[in-house]
C-alpha cells in the first residue's frame, strides 16, 4: 500500500515534469527564434552604422549639419542596445524557466529514492503508454543537460556580441536550435506525451 502511495506520487511527479518541459521546449524554441531576429537586426544596423561613418559629407548639404554622422550613429547604436538588451531579456525568462526545470527535477529524484527499481510495477517496469521509470530518469538527465546548454549558448552568443571589430554576419546562427538537441528532444517528447493518460 504504501508503494503503491509512493508509486502514485512519482508519476503524478513525472506528469508535471514531462508537462513543464513541453513548455520549457516551446519557449525555448520561440526564445531563440526572438533572438535570431535580434541579431540579424544587429547586423542590418552595424551595416549601417559602418556606411555612416564611411560616408564623405564634406562639400555636400549634409555638411551644414553639424556631427550628424556621430548623432545618426548614436541612435544607431541605442537601437543595437535595445536589440542586445532583448536577448538579455530572453536569457533571463529562460533561466528563470530552467531553475524551475532543474527543482522539478530535483524533487522527482528525492522521491524516487524511495521507489524499489526492481519491483514489477507498471511505473518501474513501463507500460505501453510510458517507458520504464529508469529511462523516464534517463530523459530527464537529458531535458537538464538541454536546458543548460541552450542557457550557455545564447550566454556565450551575447559575450561574442560585446567584442570589438567581430564580423557579426553568422551570429544569428549561435540562436538557432541545437542541432544536436533536436532529434533528441522529439523522442522525448514523444515517449512521455501520454504519460498523463497512464494510469499507475
Amino acid at each position: 500500500m504504501v508503494f503503491q502511495i509512493m508509486e502514485t506520487k512519482v508519476q503524478k511527479q513525472l506528469i508535471d515534469y514531462f508537462s513543464y518541459f513541453d513548455e520549457f521546449h516551446t519557449a525555448v524554441k520561440t526564445s531563440l527564434k526572438d533572438c535570431q531576429n535580434c541579431a540579424a537586426s544587429i547586423n542590418k544596423l552595424i551595416k549601417r552604422c559602418k556606411n555612416i561613418k564611411e560616408a564623405i559629407v564634406t562639400g555636400t548639404p549634409l555638411d551644414e549639419f553639424e556631427g550628424l554622422q556621430s548623432k545618426l550613429s548614436a541612435s544607431i547604436h541605442n537601437l543595437i542596445s535595445e536589440d542586445v538588451q532583448e536577448i538579455r531579456s530572453k536569457l533571463c525568462t529562460l533561466e528563470e524557466l530552467f531553475d524551475k526545470l532543474c527543482n522539478k527535477n530535483n524533487t522527482l529524484r528525492e522521491s524516487c529514492r524511495d521507489i524499489d527499481f526492481e519491483a514489477n510495477s507498471a511505473l518501474v517496469k513501463g507500460t505501453p503508454l510510458q517507458p520504464s521509470l529508469k529511462q523516464l530518469l534517463e530523459f530527464t538527465e537529458d531535458t537538464i543537460t538541454f536546458g543548460s546548454q541552450v542557457c550557455a549558448q545564447i550566454e556565450t552568443s551575447l559575450n561574442v556580441l560585446s567584442l570589438k571589430e567581430l564580423n557579426t554576419e553568422a551570429i544569428g546562427d549561435n540562436f538557432r536550435f541545437p542541432v544536436n538537441w533536436q532529434k533528441r528532444i522529439t523522442e522525448i517528447l514523444s515517449y512521455t506525451s501520454f504519460i498523463s493518460e497512464n494510469q499507475i
